[in-house]
């Protein structure tokens, strides 16, 4: 695309010869014979460069700048044009920010030359910042991928570890079990026998310590309690499992899935790691698919109920809601925490930022500049509001549309 050049000059000749001039370049011209045009022009849209004559009525060139850097940042070079050729008007046009100064009469080939270098510096500096830009991402991503292959691998040798005690445990409830059943029976047969060999007396003192201590009511309260074991056990086994397939992958690929189950594991996660004794709610009223990575689903949400889980009483509430509206899945994380203060809300997204103190237990500031990317990975927004002390971590996904 051409670029595009705004002259203001209350000087028709100096118009139509810049104007000429400059269109022999391929430039895009637009013109203005005054101050106020030159800013109802520039609110329509920003040119590549200004060129702007010092001696106008109303509104001189300076007082022009002045009102245009007031009203709006822009990047554009502003390049002065003017028979005045002092240097108090030369230092004053380069203090409001003008790149260059020309004087009348001007040379052709000279606004040419000052022109072309002007846009050519300014295309460099664009690159810059944009190589700048993508350099930064480049960077973050890096890091990301860096942090969730550590993390990866440092939840496989858990899970390993972890595997390990919790098949004794299992195997152990098992035998336990067995003996129970075991004992059980030889305490019957210890009696049976002993009733058959007709001793009255000895009979009546090897039953009652099994009346005394209710034999039946003990063996059903251990039988009670070891299934309750066995049933923790297969659950750490089930959340290890999720941990494991959720951050030992490196591959993160997306298909249209129903998030419901992925969020009710890390609720389950942690339900399972607090100490408090919390109220959870849980609403999914999730019918249709979105485009996600159940990876990526268990990252937002565990990050995002821990956060929550951290910050509520001992006795708070947490609550999880989602319904569909207007092709959109819409989910809530929500606490009662006493939510956020206004002057930090907007910085919570940011990567690194946090309210808590710098400790080697505290977390690193990334957890919501994560979640934030990857709902926006997955086609979604994330964003916070605060309403009566509750916090409101609110997500919206675009659903698929079924044939």
């Amino acid at each position: 695309m051409n670029e595009d050049i705004l002259i203001v000059d209350d000087n028709p000749e100096n118009l139509k010869l810049l104007n000429q001039l400059l269109e022999e370049e391929n430039y895009r011209i637009r013109i203005a014979n005054n101050g106020k045009q030159a800013i109802r022009s520039l609110e329509n849209r920003l040119p590549d460069l200004l060129l702007l004559d010092i001696m106008m009525p109303e509104m001189n060139g300076f007082e022009t700048l002045n009102e245009i850097n007031y009203r709006e940042e822009h990047d554009f070079p502003v390049i002065f044009l003017s028979a005045l050729d002092n240097t108090f008007d030369k230092l004053k046009a380069f203090e409001l920010g003008a790149v260059d100064y020309i004087e009348k009469p001007f040379s052709i080939e000279e606004v040419k030359a000052r022109v072309k270098l002007q846009l050519t510096v300014r295309k460099q500096k664009q690159r810059i910042i944009r190589q700048n830009r993508e350099l930064k991402m480049a960077k973050k991503k890096l890091q990301e991928n860096e942090r969730l292959a550590l993390l990866g691998e440092l939840s496989a040798k858990i899970t390993h570890e972890i595997n390990n005690p919790i098949n004794y445990i299992h195997a152990g409830i098992e035998a336990i079990s067995k003996d129970l059943i075991d004992l059980t029976d030889y305490y019957q047969r210890t009696l049976e026998i002993v009733k058959q060999a007709g001793d009255p007396v000895l009979y009546k003192k090897v039953k009652e310590p099994i009346l005394k201590e209710s034999f039946e009511e003990l063996r059903a309260s251990i039988t009670e309690t070891l299934n309750q074991t066995k049933q923790g056990s297969r659950r750490v086994a089930q959340i290890i499992g999720s941990l494991k397939q959720s951050y030992s992958r490196t591959d993160i690929k997306k298909a249209a899935c129903n998030p419901a189950s992925v969020i009710k594991e890390a609720l389950d996660v942690i339900k399972t790691i607090s100490t408090k004794n919390i109220k959870y709610s849980l609403q999914l009223n999730i019918n249709q698919k979105i485009i996600c990575s159940s990876q990526q689903v268990f990252q937002v949400f565990l990050n995002l109920l821990a956060n929550a889980e951290e910050v509520v009483d001992k006795e708070g509430e947490i609550r999880i809601l989602a319904w569909e509206e207007d092709k959109q899945l819409f989910v809530n994380v929500e606490d009662d925490g006493g939510g956020v203060d206004e002057e930090i809300q907007k910085s919570i997204f940011e990567p690194y930022f946090t309210t808590k103190a710098k400790t080697k237990e505290s977390g690193n500031g990334l957890g919501l500049s994560i979640c934030k990317g990857i709902v926006k990975e997955m086609e979604g927004e994330l964003w916070y509001e605060s309403r009566n002390n509750w916090s409101l971590f609110r997500m919206k996904f675009p659903l698929v549309e079924e044939n």
